[in-house]
């Protein structure tokens, strides 16, 4: 970082290594990501390597589970690195149609902490902050994964150029301050946010070294804040609060709960999914938030997560968001208005929305005999994706 140009890292103080896996012009091999990612493991103890960003991605041609990018990504996690990946700008059409399932390989990775982009709009506030239109939306394609887990700010984000980059070069009109080695460029994308979740992590492990990914990926999910119009498969848990999430790991929940930014009140998300054995828990795939990191409850009420072989959110004695998720014989959701209601043995299934508003979606698989189904939009204004051996979008 350059500090008389007037702009600071969110982790400031980080040490990096860069592994150069792209050409000039952005482009690359798929093998020497791959390569890298190994070489980190490999190093991780000589440089004290906890973290991996990867602001890049190519299109899902497979499961995860046989993409040999994703499976590197496995390897790096098993390891105890964390990797934070970029969703991807897929998140509409060139007309301005919103996209569902453009997540990018290798943020399709369970193992993956994937992150979409928002706008703050140029102010320090949360207030004013929306999701990026670029951003891309879950659920995955293929496997069906509920990504991303978390959104930060990509819109506008300046950033240190390389010197004589085919960016710089191409884009003078961006580069905001400096000249050559200290150049500044203003850029926008996922690419962009992923760096601010990398930055942000750096700042978790220093408070709290002994943070594994999944805890550290917790952490953030659960004390992020909900992005206004934006549902899960498109902001995930929200977007990230590091005041929140410092506060966390330091055990001052109740900060965590409730932070201020930019003098306005911040309030916690609580929504985690997709991490095993959370923040320390010795109960296996659980995590419990509510007004508290708690033991589970004998009755859910309030806003609460309960995460395993089900996963249940929501202000459960009100009506309104709610999420139900899990492998289990009855899901439900929002029973007190429009009640919906999913009976079925195969399990897999997610109901998200606020059924007041219209914005919903419902993915699964079913026991009905076709198998696979996603249904989506904003049903009060006939926006709406519906998804199983074919795919209707009525006016």
């Amino acid at each position: 970082m350059y500090p008389e140009s007037g702009y600071t890292g969110v982790a400031p103080g980080a040490h990096l290594v860069s592994l150069k896996v792209l050409d000039g012009d952005g482009s690359g091999d798929t093998s020497d990501v791959i390569a890298a990612i190994d070489w980190v493991i490999e190093n991780r103890a000589r440089y004290r390597l906890r973290i991996i960003n990867l602001s890049l991605g190519h299109p899902v041609f497979e499961s995860y589970r046989e993409d040999p990018l994703c499976q590197a990504v496995q390897r790096a996690v098993d390891a105890g690195i964390i990797v934070v990946t970029a969703a991807g700008n897929f998140g509409k059409t060139e007309d301005g149609k919103a996209v569902i399932g453009g997540i990018v390989s290798p943020g399709n990775s369970p193992a993956a902490l994937t992150v979409g982009a928002s706008n703050t709009r140029g102010t320090a506030q949360r207030s004013d902050d929306v999701m990026a239109t670029y951003s891309s939306r879950g659920p995955t394609a293929i496997d069906g994964l509920l990504k991303p887990e978390v959104v930060a700010p990509g819109n506008r984000i300046v950033a240190p150029a390389a010197a004589g980059a085919y960016l710089t070069r191409t884009y003078r009109e961006r580069v905001v301050s400096g000249q050559d080695a200290g150049a500044y460029i203003e850029m926008s994308g996922t690419s962009m946010s992923t760096a601010v979740v990398s930055g942000s992590l750096a700042l978790l492990l220093d408070a709290r070294p002994s943070l594994t990914p999944a805890q550290a990926k917790a952490a953030l999910q659960v004390t992020s804040s909900r992005v206004p119009g934006a549902g899960l498969i498109e902001a995930g848990a929200g977007e990230v609060n590091v005041v929140a999430a410092m506060a966390l790991v330091s055990g001052n929940t109740l900060r965590a709960l409730s932070s201020v930014i930019a003098s306005e009140h911040v309030s916690a998300s609580g929504i985690s999914f997709g991490a095993a054995q959370v923040l320390g828990s010795n109960a296996g795939d659980i995590l419990v938030w509510g007004n508290a990191l708690t033991p589970l409850p004998s009755q859910v009420s309030s806003d609460i997560l309960v995460w395993g072989n089900i996963l249940v959110w929501g202000n459960a004695s009100q009506a309104g968001d709610i999420l139900v998720w899990g492998n289990s014989a009855t899901l439900f959701a929002n029973m007190s208005r429009d009640a919906w209601a999913a009976n079925t043995s195969d399990g897999d299934i997610l109901v998200w929305g606020n059924s007041g508003d219209g914005d919903i979606l419902v993915w699964g698989n079913q026991s009905e005999p076709d198998g696979d189904i996603l249904v989506w939009g904003n049903s009060d204004q006939g926006d709406i994706l519906v998804w199983g051996n074919s795919v209707v979008n009525p006016d």
